[in-house]
């Protein structure tokens, strides 16, 4: 398949999906323009807001019912697909590996001549810590 045909394939997809656009311009700054700009498929939309209220309302008329419907189902999720949430993790660090020892792990940030500003051992550090301290924002509002 050529990449015409495949461009008009592409477009007579997007044509198909009726999209809504929003586009207000307020005032420009520089090369950037102020407003609102929304792009949105309205059944996708639909749809999707039907069941979120659909479970809003469902929790809010009947809080013990859900409550103990939606612990059923977390169960089943874990005891279903743990093995899935293991194996994407070690898939991960695979590829994170492998992209270490590739031709694009010694890619440098910043120019050419420039000497970086942290050492690997620093960059692990500074993302080790964002990552606990992801965790320690998620899970302290838990308790």
């Amino acid at each position: 398949m050529d990449s015409s045909s495949e461009r008009s394939d592409q477009e007579d997809a997007l044509n198909r999906c009726r999209w809504f656009r929003i586009n207000w311009k307020w005032c420009k700054m520089g090369s950037s323009s102020l407003g609102i700009n929304i792009r949105l498929n309205p059944v996708v939309s639909f749809v999707s807001s039907v069941i979120i209220w659909g479970f809003v309302v469902w929790c809010i008329s009947e809080p013990e019912v859900a409550n103990k419907q939606m612990a059923e189902w977390k169960m089943w999720i874990t005891r279903t697909f743990t093995w899935m949430y293991i194996g994407t993790q070690d898939a991960w660090a695979v590829f994170i590996i492998a992209l270490y020892f590739s031709k694009y792990g010694k890619m440098k940030l910043g120019k050419p001549d420039e000497k970086p500003e942290f050492t690997d051992a620093s960059y692990f550090t500074m993302l080790f810590a964002a990552g606990i301290g992801i965790g320690l924002f998620y899970f302290g509002v838990g308790r």
